[in-house]
């Protein structure tokens, strides 16, 4: 039952890390924050979709270790060495007293097929966490290198420099990057040892790891999951800095050209090329987006429509329009589509997925009392012996 309880340990874990997220969303479901593609400021979104994003993939690897735990908690037991025996041993009575949901019911397959496969996709399932998690651990490690990261870890649990009193170093999300890093390690130990022994062998008397491996990566994944649920009940989040890294930026300008040919009526290749424009002038002078004038918008708009050969030489914005397109919030709270960064949208993402984590709960629960209930049957049948 050990592997079972490791595995309802990690799926434990998921719960935790997922209620974390969620929790701190729910503080600041609509607060304003940059988000990045390819390192770089691209839009502005909002905490609660930033975080409801990373809620919802931990979800899915949750039903990836259902699926994962529905394949473990098939019995391989008194299969002998592979064609069962002249012995009567009953299987399926050996399958329930272990908690088991059934036997695996070719001999073949329980003795010499069913360890690497069923082990495989359990170093597949912490694979796919340890990978969300990096991506999770990465954006919070690049908070780190701003002079005013806008997310932060209190002082008192970070870690100092032997020689540089200014520094206080994210020591959680450092040490959860090795752990994910040594999770990738163990899971790809466990493949190759696999694959270099011959069947019946691995794991047993022909050599291998005997599932170290996948013990290892199972424990990395618990700890690095309740390490994230660890670090978001003590962030400190400030939101005037995150406006501030928003406004310094011209991460609107999108918004900008979306207006053009939704208010304009201009083809969205020409306000691409106006909004692009716009931006170049803002980086030029030294302006934020916010400081642009109106006037200087039209001149651009102007210059841009006669080197790319526009037919429209007026943008058909009025000064309300275009200062209202260059706005952080008016960005976010006007996206429409299904799951975008709107109040509504991230509402109703929090809450869907708050529905998720209980129901993990319940499956956790009901897997956890089973393996109770066959280990106080099994304890029984053995005292009547």
């Amino acid at each position: 039952m050990l592997q079972r309880e490791s595995v309802a340990d990690v799926y434990s874990a998921l719960t935790e890390a997922r209620q974390s997220l969620l929790d701190f969303a729910q503080k600041y479901p609509n607060d304003i924050i940059p988000a990045y593609t390819g390192g770089v400021q691209a839009q502005p979104t909002s905490l609660g979709h930033f975080l409801t994003a990373y809620a919802e993939v931990y979800g899915r690897h949750a039903n990836a270790l259902e699926e994962a735990y529905g394949s473990l908690n098939l019995s391989p037991f008194g299969a002998a060495a592979l064609g069962t025996s002249s012995y009567p041993i009953n299987r399926q009575r050996l399958s329930d007293l272990l908690g088991f949901d059934r036997p695996i019911h070719n001999s073949y397959d329980a003795v010499l097929l069913s360890a690497p496969e069923i082990n495989m996709r359990l170093t597949g399932a912490m694979a796919g966490i340890a990978i969300t998690t990096n991506q999770l651990v990465e954006d919070l490690g690049n908070q780190y290198y701003l002079t005013r990261p806008w997310l932060t870890i209190p002082p008192n649990l970070t870690g100092g420099s032997t020689i540089m009193p200014q520094k206080l170093n994210p020591n959680g999300v450092n040490d959860t990057r090795n752990d994910v890093t040594a999770i990738f390690g163990s899971a790809a130990a466990y493949m190759f040892e696999a694959h270099n022994f011959e069947s019946g062998y691995f794991g047993g008397g022909g050599g291998g790891d005997g599932g170290e491996s996948v013990d290892n990566a199972l424990r990395l994944a618990a700890k690095s999951l309740r390490q994230i649920a660890a670090m978001f009940s003590t962030f400190e989040f400030h939101k005037d800095r995150a406006m501030e890294l928003v406004l310094n930026d011209y991460a609107t300008a999108t918004e900008l050209a979306n207006t053009l040919q939704r208010v304009g009526n201009i083809p969205f290749r020409d306000a691409h090329h106006v909004a692009a424009g716009v931006v170049q002038f803002g980086r030029t002078k030294g302006l934020r987006a916010s400081e642009i004038q109106f006037s200087d918008f039209e001149k651009v708009f102007e210059e841009v429509a006669e080197q790319h050969h526009m037919q429209q030489k007026r943008s058909g914005l009025t000064e309300q329009q275009f200062k209202r397109a260059l706005t952080p919030s008016n960005m976010v709270e006007s996206a429409v589509g299904l799951g975008g960064p709107q109040p509504s949208s991230v509402t109703a993402m929090i809450e869907e997925n708050a529905k998720s984590v209980e129901d993990d709960k319940a499956w956790l629960s009901k897997a956890r009392s089973k393996l109770d209930a066959a280990s106080k049957e099994l304890d029984e049948a053995f005292a009547k012996l």
